[in-house]
């Protein structure tokens, strides 16, 4: 019995020892444990959504037009500019809904 106790307490005190393991060092030679800082993430840049022109185009081009040239918001806020299906050099217009018409 004695040597049962003895041999669960030495496993017990080796697997107790193993978990305090070292953790490596960040990348600024610092300790990546508890006490460690916070990253600083006010330097990561800012991710922008896509500006509206963009989309506009992006629209226009799924729609199966390319070369999409000369892209100008009007002031009834309707996109208009030019684009090419196929041979073929068209005006395109999008609506704020997105739906692309051509002219």
């Amino acid at each position: 019995m004695t040597r049962t106790i003895l041999s669960m307490a030495l496993m017990v005190a080796a697997v107790a020892a193993g978990a305090q393991s070292v953790l490596p060092p960040n990348a600024n030679g610092g300790d990546v444990g508890a006490n460690a800082a916070a990253p600083n993430l006010a330097n990561l840049p800012t991710p922008r959504p896509p500006d509206a022109a963009t989309t506009a185009q992006k629209r226009i081009e799924r729609d199966g037009y390319t070369n999409v040239q000369n892209l100008a918001k009007g002031d009834d806020g309707l996109w208009r500019g030019t684009a090419t299906r196929g041979n073929t050099r068209v005006e395109v217009t999008v609506d704020r809904g997105g739906n692309v018409m051509v002219q």
